[in-house]
């Protein structure tokens, strides 16, 4: 009696085969749970804290030396008074300041702290 195949990705399968397919999933998994460890995860938040980090300085460096530039450009694009766009610009700064610590600063460091336990503890 002829074995029950099962169409899979333009391959027919004997139930053989798919144990085997089943069984290669799970290897491949386990690998790429090992790609993801410590260090890589470390490093993705060191350079998000230092990216992000150096769009928060460029945006206050615009906001003191190009303000005026600013002004310009939006003042046009959506009629709003200069101090409207002092306040926006000012609580967007805020508010990115605020993201970049939750986000990208704090986790950064508790890897850091991670990290330094694990090392003594080796």
């Amino acid at each position: 009696m002829p074995s029950l195949t099962i169409y899979r990705d333009r391959q027919y399968l004997t139930p053989e085969s798919k144990a085997l397919s089943l069984d290669f999933r799970h290897t491949y998994n386990a690998k790429m749970e090992a790609i993801m460890d410590f260090q890589k995860v470390k490093s993705f938040f060191m350079w998000c804290t230092i990216l992000n980090g150096c769009l928060l300085v460029f945006s206050l460096i615009i906001a003191i030396t190009g303000l005026d530039f600013v002004y310009s450009v939006h003042g046009k694009l959506f009629q709003i008074p200069r101090e409207s766009l002092n306040e926006t610009y000012y609580l967007f700064l805020g508010f990115y300041k605020i993201i970049w610590f939750v986000f990208n600063v704090v986790p950064y460091m508790a890897l850091m702290i991670i990290g330094k336990k694990i090392a003594s503890n080796k």
